[in-house]
């Protein structure tokens, strides 16, 4: 849908859900209902909500978000009461169109997008936190990687169970490779891995699908194939004879990998199976399940193919001899994992690379939204790519979407420990630069910060996946900028190994330096977001400069607020300015210090004005030295004084300037004529001071005049 491109969708999807509105568990209903929810909400009639262009034609200066927080109290009572209404109308399109006029608002007519990538688009979703949940316990209790497919498995639910068993069968029926990458005689291997997973699991469907059908004692192949054959409407054409469908039959042995009961079974019909066919299903079975190009069932095939009629007949002759007879896969494959097992079984693995090559084109020239476009399952594409062997492309597919980030992560874990997946550095991204690998850091770095929120320490387990150093110190720093208690991995990794805390045990074998790293990084990525805790990271990593310079952004930000804020930060900069006297600081570091020491003396200053100490205020603005104080001769290089000043200093010298003039303003009518005399003298060195080029100043300049005419 055209709508859901942008990622319109997805993003009223993302704001219902923060707000409490999860559609999935919503009856259905149709547009106008959708349209009526909308026009409550924004205060739009409803008759003008019939396209997404009139909506925001309608609404071009509409704060929407603040709107729809006034109204929410009522607006999902009017959805819910709606939603009941009607329900005649596919829900799909009304769904979409809603979602997406939401969406759009919301980008439109706001300063920022709603989030769809970070740890709140996946708390969002329930089922994907369970199953996030369920995945960060299996690995926590799992000591061996070998167990791991299994046990991920289930804990992946049945949501994913078909990518998983994919995932189970290529890492439990092939030997684990000593290096990354496949090469003609793996990719034969994993293939008839594959086919034998889907083999598996259509003999599970047909058990379900017979139970209660067949005896309760032991029940074989042949049976259950029969049992089976009763509950499926036949196509026409299929050749049926004294109550028997033979070549159905035939078929479903091979579709469920039973290869000796399928050779047995065509013996048993001499009368209406050739001598050729036998062999060749017996060749098939000796091979381990490989057909190779008969040319005797060729030959055979076409005296009397092209008046056959039966669909199965016709597959078993692909199937067993690798010919074409254009058999009609709808009525004998209705289901994608059919599908894709023709396919794999009619390989040549002789040329296994071009055939598989063959193969991933085919279903290219399809395209994901053809398998997924109006399906219960979006995971049919993965599907795919998992089982032709295009194990990266399903990964990088997967972290596409935030609520598959786990499944994607632990996919990868898994078959990077199989070395069935290419990794390297994707600078940034979860695919590799030249786009043949994944960038596992990344990847885990994603699924850190969704899981981090929920249970940081479940998420530290996950270290033990990354080899490289630099991967390490990259996942730690997401882990403690994502976790809602930050001070709990700062102490640990910056406290020696033997005393880190017990939830750390998989990472206090992490180097000092990488700890650093660590804490370093973590601070970097907090620094906006969270900076008091980004100064505590810098500090516990000792990058003095990094906090210090953090702590003189801090101040400024609070220079102009009379409040709690002030007070927090001057804790916070006295608190690291005392840490820092018992370490032997470097010129770089100690310069920082004093650019935060002159920030926390005008913070000092500021409060003082506050409190109308406005001689104690010059004083502390005096012994800066930074602004002329009227005394001595007027100012000849303040210019060059301005060019040495830490950068927040620079950028303080306008608000203290107004300091001053507020001082001079409060004093004047209090002083006598020496000291007005001195008070003209220092507004007069101020604005020679301006004019000798303080570019930071000059904002304030015309005050000054105006000031200075006044007295």
């Amino acid at each position: 849908m055209e709508a859901a491109a942008d990622g319109s969708v997805e993003d009223g999807k993302m704001f219902l859900a923060s707000k409490g509105i999860h559609l999935d568990e919503m009856d259905r209903t149709r547009e106008e209902a959708m349209h009526k929810l909308v026009s409550s909400t924004i205060g739009v009639p409803s008759e003008r909500i019939t396209s997404l262009d009139q909506s925001l034609v309608a609404n071009q200066s509409l704060i929407f978000e603040d709107v729809i927080n006034d109204t929410f109290s009522v607006c999902r009572d009017m959805f819910m009461e709606r939603a009941n209404e009607v329900s005649d109308v596919a829900w799909a399109d009304s769904e979409d169109k809603c979602l997406s006029i939401i969406g759009r608002f919301i980008s439109a007519n706001t300063s920022r997008r709603v989030p769809t990538s970070s740890a709140s688009a996946i708390t969002a979703d329930k089922p994907s936190r369970d199953r996030l949940v369920r995945y960060s316990d299996t690995i926590r209790k799992t000591a061996n990687p070998d167990d791991l497919p299994a046990l991920l498995r289930a804990a992946g639910g049945a949501d994913v169970a078909q990518l998983w068993s994919v995932v189970r069968a290529v890492c439990e029926n092939t030997e684990r490779r000593s290096t990354p990458g496949l090469n003609a005689h793996s990719m034969a291997e994993l293939t008839r891995a594959v086919r034998g997973s889907l083999e598996h699991h259509f003999m599970l469907h047909m058990r379900s699908a017979v139970r209660g059908l067949v005896g309760s004692g032991s029940t074989g192949v042949d049976e259950i194939v029969s049992e089976y054959i009763s509950t499926l409407k036949l196509p026409q054409g299929v050749e049926v004879s004294g109550g028997e469908a033979t070549w159905v039959h035939a078929y479903l042995l091979l579709r469920c990998g039973a290869t000796k009961e399928c050779v047995a079974f065509l013996r048993s019909q001499k009368s209406r199976v050739s001598t050729t066919l036998v062999e060749a299903a017996e060749s098939v079975c000796r091979s381990g399940g490989w057909a190779e190009l008969n040319e005797a069932l060729v030959t055979e095939w076409s005296t009397f193919g092209a008046g056959c009629q039966d669909p199965y007949k016709k597959a078993v002759y692909a199937i067993l001899g690798r010919i074409d007879p254009k058999f009609s896969q709808t009525s004998v494959a209705p289901t994608l994992s059919d599908h894709i097992w023709v396919r794999l079984a009619a390989l040549d693995r002789t040329d296994i690379v071009s055939e598989l090559e063959k193969l991933r084109a085919y279903f290219d020239r399809y395209g994901e939204s053809y398998f997924t476009a109006g399906s219960k399952s979006a995971r049919l594409w993965h599907h795919i790519l998992l089982c032709t062997l295009q194990f990266e492309r399903a990964v990088i597919s997967l972290a596409e979407n935030p609520a598959t980030v786990p499944d994607a992560a632990h996919i990868a874990v898994v078959l990077a420990h199989w070395n069935l997946l290419k990794t390297g550095q994707g600078a940034g991204r979860v695919a590799c630069a030249d786009g043949a690998g994944v960038d596992l850091a990344e990847l885990l770095a994603r699924l850190g910060s969704q899981l981090a929120p929920l249970n940081a320490e479940a998420a530290v387990e996950y270290f033990r996946f990354l080899e490289a150093m630099d991967d390490k110190a990259r996942y730690g720093a997401t882990l403690i900028a994502q976790s809602p208690k930050p001070e709990l991995f700062i102490a640990a990794w910056s406290a020696p190994q033997a005393d880190r805390k017990a939830f750390t045990t998989t990472a206090k074998a992490l180097p000092r330096d990488v700890c650093r790293r660590v804490l370093v990084g973590a601070g970097e990525r907090m620094t906006d977001s969270r900076p008091a805790d980004a100064v505590r990271a810098f500090e516990a990593a000792g990058h003095w400069v990094g906090a210090f310079d953090l702590l003189s952004r801090i101040i400024f930000g609070v220079l102009a607020i009379d409040g709690p804020e002030r007070v927090e930060a001057k804790r916070l900069a006295t608190t690291c300015v005392e840490r820092a006297r018992s370490t032997q600081l470097t010129a770089a570091e100690a310069q920082a210090r004093a650019g935060t020491l002159t920030m926390l003396a005008i913070l000092d200053a500021l409060t003082k004005i506050t409190r109308s100490e406005c001689m104690a205020a010059l004083a502390v603005l005096d012994d800066l030295a930074i602004l002329p104080t009227g005394a001595g001769p007027a100012p000849a290089s303040f210019g060059q004084t301005m060019a040495k000043l830490h950068p927040a200093v620079q950028e303080s010298v306008p608000v203290m300037v107004a300091a001053v003039t507020d001082c001079i303003d409060a004093l004047w009518s209090h002083s006598g004529a020496d000291g007005q005399t001195q008070l003209q003298r220092r507004v007069a060195h101020l604005l020679l001071a301006i004019g000798q080029g303080a570019e930071a100043a000059k904002e304030v300049k015309a005050r000054l005049v105006q000031f200075s005419a006044a007295i």
